[in-house]
């Protein structure tokens, strides 16, 4: 089944809709589209300009590990969250090494912005899945947002969310909202990083 990208599925219909190979196969396969062009080439350069933290957490990642592979000389524990089943999923799969996508064209783009050329993708990537250090549910509309152990939440030196938050939400209150149930798992003095949100919500630094 193909995922059409001219068919939008609403957030009340993602559970019983989305197809994660599919999106996999559409989106990432060769990365055509600009949108992910440019957010994938613009996050190594935001993670060469963070200091190295233990937690970190992408929330809504999908069935995607780009956002892992970026950060994982930044961060010593990677922690996945999605809402769908399915994605989480996925995202076992490809930590077990059994998932059918291969992410090559991705680590190519990354490894290209990173200065580090071609020769490393499997190093990269085998890096990032040693790192990877559980998978989560999560919900960007309850608190807590995320179903994790009690010692982490709240605890995160670092949350990034990537394009999630502004498909879940249907007005801006409820988008503020959001931003604010998921920012309460930064720990005091982390950091949020949501390159590409909305209301000029992009880096904020949660006080000490």
């Amino acid at each position: 089944m193909a995922f059409q990208a001219d068919t939008i599925i609403g957030s009340d219909g993602l559970e019983s809709n989305f197809d994660p190979q599919a999106y996999l196969w559409d989106f990432y396969q060769r990365v055509d589209d600009p949108a992910m062009q440019m957010m994938i080439m613009l996050l190594p350069t935001i993670a060469q300009r963070i200091d190295c933290c233990d937690n970190l957490l992408d929330f809504g990642a999908g069935p995607t590990i780009y956002v892992s592979i970026v950060f994982r000389n930044k961060a010593t524990n990677i922690y996945l969250a999605d809402y769908l089943p399915q994605n989480r999923e996925e995202l076992l799969r490809w930590k077990a090494g059994e998932s059918a996508f291969d992410w090559t064209s991705v680590l190519k783009m990354i490894a290209t912005v990173e200065g580090s050329g071609w020769l490393q993708l499997k190093d990269m990537e085998e890096l990032t899945k040693s790192k990877v250090r559980s998978i989560f549910h999560c919900n960007c509309h309850i608190k807590p947002s995320i179903s994790a152990p009690k010692t982490l939440q709240n605890n995160f030196d670092m949350v990034v969310s990537i394009l999630c938050l502004e498909y879940c939400c249907s007005s801006e209150t409820e988008y503020r909202e959001a931003v604010g149930n998921v920012a309460d798992q930064v720990k005091p003095g982390g950091e949020l990083q949501a390159p590409f949100a909305k209301f000029n919500v992009i880096d904020c630094r949660v006080g000490l």
